[in-house]
C-alpha cells in the first residue's frame, strides 16, 4: 500500500508562512467544485490512481500518495498560485525544474508543471 507523503517541509512551510494555510485543514470537503476532483469524489472506484481519505483526495504515485490541490480561492488569492510562491520562495528562487520536482514530491493538481512554468517565468 502507497505511504502518505512523510516528508511534510511544504506544509510545514506553508503553514508558518504570511498566509499561515494549514492545507489540509483548508482543503478538506473542498474537492466538489473542482471539475476532475468532484468525478474522483462522485466515482471513486472509477478514478484506481486516488484515494479519497477523511474529506481530501490523493493521488498514488508509486511508492507514497500525494494530497490532491483542487480549484480554490483563500482570501482573494488561488491556492495553486499561493504553494507556487511558497514552494520557489523555499527553494531561493532556483527555477522551474527543481520548483516542478519540489512540489512533485508533496503535492499534485492537473496543470501544476504548466502553472510552475507561467509562475517562474514572470518571477
Amino acid at each position: 500500500m502507497p505511504r502518505v507523503s512523510t516528508d511534510t517541509s511544504l506544509l510545514a512551510a506553508l503553514a508558518a508562512s504570511q498566509s499561515k494555510l494549514d492545507l489540509e485543514v483548508l482543503l478538506k470537503d473542498q474537492y466538489q467544485n473542482d471539475p476532475l476532483f468532484r468525478k474522483v469524489i462522485e466515482q471513486p472506484k472509477h478514478f484506481c490512481n486516488f484515494e479519497v481519505s477523511n474529506g481530501l483526495v490523493y493521488l498514488q504515485m508509486q511508492d507514497r500518495k500525494v494530497l490532491c490541490i483542487p480549484t480554490l480561492t483563500v482570501n482573494g488569492h488561488n491556492i495553486k498560485e499561493i504553494i507556487i510562491d511558497e514552494a520557489h520562495s523555499i527553494l531561493a528562487h532556483l527555477g522551474t525544474r527543481k520548483t516542478i520536482n519540489y512540489l512533485c514530491d508533496h503535492i499534485w493538481w492537473k496543470d501544476l508543471v504548466s502553472d510552475v512554468h507561467t509562475y517562474c517565468e514572470s518571477c
